[in-house]
């Protein structure tokens, strides 16, 4: 396990590649895009969501991560706290009633790493894996 990263380490230009599994429907999604996460903590995802159906969306999304001890606090845009990154328990759990998101990190090949949510509610049911890998040819700090 990772236990030394910061918010330094994860600076950068990040693939993604996200894989959808709704419980409810049986349905499956997927999402191929980039993150970059700049020096100030900004972190942007941009890529394309492929429906079920063969449809194709543009899907993007931020966040504001900073340093914590111990790991990485991230927050929603606006400052509201959403989850931890804590790195020696790369677990957490974010309350969102009447919805609840589960999320565990596997750091072990860092800087490949991937995030694990489940998410329940009463409209919801759903496990989403996303697996990041750094971009080869790019800087691992970019400014702000």
């Amino acid at each position: 396990m990772a236990t030394h990263l910061t918010l330094q380490d994860f600076i950068g230009f990040w693939d993604i590649d996200r894989d959808i599994d709704d419980r409810l429907t049986g349905l499956q999604s997927t999402f191929s895009g980039t993150a970059t996460i700049h020096k100030d903590g900004n972190y942007a995802e941009n890529g394309d969501l492929t429906l079920p159906t063969g449809a194709v969306l543009k899907a993007s999304r931020t966040y504001l991560w900073f340093d914590m001890p111990g790991g990485i606090q991230i927050n929603f845009p606006d400052g509201r706290p959403f989850h931890q990154i804590r790195l020696t328990h790369p677990t957490d759990r974010h309350l969102c009633d009447p919805d609840t998101y589960d999320v565990r990190y596997d750091l072990g090949k860092f800087p490949d790493w991937t995030a694990f949510w489940h998410v329940t509610g009463p409209k919801k049911d759903y496990e989403m894996v996303s697996r990041y890998r750094k971009r080869p040819g790019h800087p691992l700090a970019i400014g702000a």
